[in-house]
């Protein structure tokens, strides 16, 4: 698979540059951002397990230890926006 987009050889050459020296950067730049991107969205993993125990284990609302669990997700300054916020909803069920 190739990451190649139309290059004026005119432009590569003013520049001292080859296209397929612009290739290599551009697939490396490509494989750098693949690479890196799942740790950059990444969230805690304790996050997901207590919504999913919750939910498992939910019985038209949820209890009072798993009011708890939520809200300790909510105050974690280490739990992402999108996490607290799918804690809140749970809770308020």
């Amino acid at each position: 698979m190739c990451f190649t987009l139309p290059v004026p050889v005119v432009h590569c050459f003013s520049q001292n540059v080859f296209p397929e020296e612009i290739q290599v950067k551009k697939l490396i730049a490509a494989v750098l951002i693949c690479a890196f991107a799942p740790f950059v969205y990444a969230d805690k993993d304790q996050a997901t397990e207590v919504i999913a125990g919750v939910l498992m284990s939910l019985n038209h609302f949820p209890s009072d230890d798993d009011k708890m669990a939520l809200q300790g997700l909510i105050d974690d300054d280490g739990v992402g926006p999108a996490f607290k916020a799918v804690a809140n909803a749970v809770m308020g069920i």
